[in-house]
């Protein structure tokens, strides 16, 4: 099971700061990504392939741009089906 727990490092011990479902005991692998870094994208493929930029966006970039198409195909979707309602009426 993988997950992402986002947790601070106080006092020589890392403290989680959501709930973690793990039982006492239980070993687990960590891997260390500060929070202030941005991940990048190595390439791009498939839809983004097209994207034109000089550097490859940040994972962060990506997220943000996807959840605004997501946002707009959304809206297209609900102005659809709010214009085939009024159509039915």
């Amino acid at each position: 099971m993988q997950q992402v727990i986002r947790a601070v490092y106080e006092d020589g011990v890392l403290k989680p700061l959501d709930p973690v479902h793990l039982s006492e005991q239980e070993v687990v692998e960590l891997r260390i990504e500060t929070a202030g870094e941005q991940r990048r994208v190595v390439s791009l493929g498939g839809s983004w392939a097209s994207y034109a930029v000089e550097e490859a966006p940040s994972f962060e970039e990506i997220q943000y741009l996807t959840h605004g198409a997501h946002c707009e195909s959304l809206n297209r979707l609900l102005d659809q089906l709010d214009t085939e309602s009024d159509d039915h009426r």
